[in-house]
């Protein structure tokens, strides 16, 4: 029964055009799926990414097309853009200061995608902190 759902299952995604990279990204983001097949439109987080580490991500993603690296200050606010790195690395907490935040981005037909990672323990392994995906007409 299990080989038979696989085979049925394999066989919806091909005849719906999802190749391997589609089906990755359809376990990382919520509402993929729903859009398959039509233009993104909005802004949302792609929660499935969080906590993932930084050579994960760009297996699921593919090579970014900016990398960033941001040295975070104590009392200095980032802009609208990285907001949400602020609920983790608060501008008022001292221990913000000197903290790394590493932004990766891809530009997608219509839409474009970010991921801000950042190093949980000392010389540790990057993992995502916190994601977004906007279309174009989106403005931070």
């Amino acid at each position: 029964m299990h080989r038979f759902s696989a085979v049925v299952v394999l066989v919806l995604l091909t005849a719906c055009g999802v190749n391997e990279r589609d089906s990755a990204h359809t376990a990382t983001t919520a509402t993929w799926s729903s859009n398959a097949g039509t233009a993104f439109v909005g802004v949302e987080e792609m929660t499935g990414l969080h906590g993932m580490t930084e050579a994960g991500t760009i297996e699921i993603l593919g090579e970014p097309d900016f990398r960033q690296d941001i040295t975070l200050h104590a009392g200095e606010t980032l802009p609208e853009f990285f907001i949400e790195v602020h609920n983790t690395y608060r501008p008022d907490d001292p221990s913000t200061e000197g903290r790394v935040i590493r932004h990766l981005q891809w530009e997608r037909d219509g839409y474009s995608e970010a991921v801000f990672l950042h190093q949980p323990s000392p010389d540790g392994e990057w993992m995502v902190l916190e994601s977004v995906k906007w279309s174009d007409d989106v403005e931070f």
